[in-house]
């Protein structure tokens, strides 16, 4: 689905294309409301005049999207689901697991058996009903995670499929090597750490304006990679140079510029 959305300076007689009809400038038409209406009812999340209010004409699209990760956020919250909970469980980067496992086969992961817990940011999400494939984020790259139905129990999988990218979570389970030889873990448990109320940049064209990525440098640093590795550089430049006039017995002084 794709929306179009233009500044004030532009006045085109078509403002927004959504679904299969078209609102148009000074004119009234109902637009999407069904199809949105429908999609929350599958997903058990509002009542049909609940997403009626949620469509309203005068909305963005940006609004719906977060108008319905809203009402799964407090569907959470209703089955007894903590979205913001104060998790401090132990969790292995992906660096490492790439270093320790990489190298093994397939046949002597599953002889072995090992069983990890990662966390990171939802970054790619294939549903195929009864299963799922999901990439998930760290700091020190990305991971595979397979969740099949019947590893979980009723309730979990079906909050599980409320998922959307953006959302932080954490998985546990045995890791193995799939057809292409790519490191997945199969979970056996997931938890949701964190959810996200407002969607991610569109995946292939990513964050491309400089003024907003200046703006929003937190989600630069989410969705471009080599942005990460350029503050990370940084990071560890200005660490040494401190540590360097440090061990000199030199004192750092902020002069103040441009603060209020």
């Amino acid at each position: 689905m794709k929306y179009r959305r233009y500044t004030r300076r532009q006045k085109p007689e078509v403002r927004e294309q959504i679904g299969k009809k078209t609102e148009v400038r000074g004119q009234k038409t109902d637009w999407n409301k069904k199809g949105l209406r429908v999609k929350m009812e599958a997903w058990g999340l509002s009542s049909g005049s609940q997403a009626s209010e949620i469509t309203g004409e005068h909305m963005e699209p940006i609004n719906e999207l977060v108008a319905v990760r809203k009402d799964k956020e407090k569907y959470f919250r209703s089955i007894g689901i903590d979205t913001y909970p104060q998790d401090r469980g132990t969790y292995v980067d992906t660096e490492s697991i790439v270093q320790r496992f990489g190298g093994v086969s397939h046949d002597d992961l599953e002889k072995d058996g090992t069983s990890l817990s990662v966390a990171g940011r939802i970054v790619a999400f294939r549903d195929f009903g009864k299963s799922a494939f999901l990439h998930i984020q760290d700091k020190k790259g990305k991971i595979q995670i397979y969740v099949r139905k019947d590893m979980l129990k009723d309730f979990e999988y079906e909050a599980f499929k409320k998922f959307d990218i953006g959302d932080i979570i954490a998985a546990e389970g045995k890791i193995f090597k799939t057809k292409t030889e790519e490191l997945t873990i199969l979970a056996e448990r997931v938890k949701l750490l964190t959810k996200s109320l407002r969607p991610l940049p569109e995946k292939w064209h990513g964050l491309k304006d400089i003024e907003e990525r200046y703006r929003k440098r937190y989600l630069d640093l989410i969705v471009n990679e080599k942005s990460r590795k350029v503050f990370e550089e940084r990071a560890r430049i200005i660490e040494y140079i401190r540590n360097y006039f440090r061990t000199r017995d030199f004192m750092e002084v902020e002069t103040p510029m441009m603060q209020v």
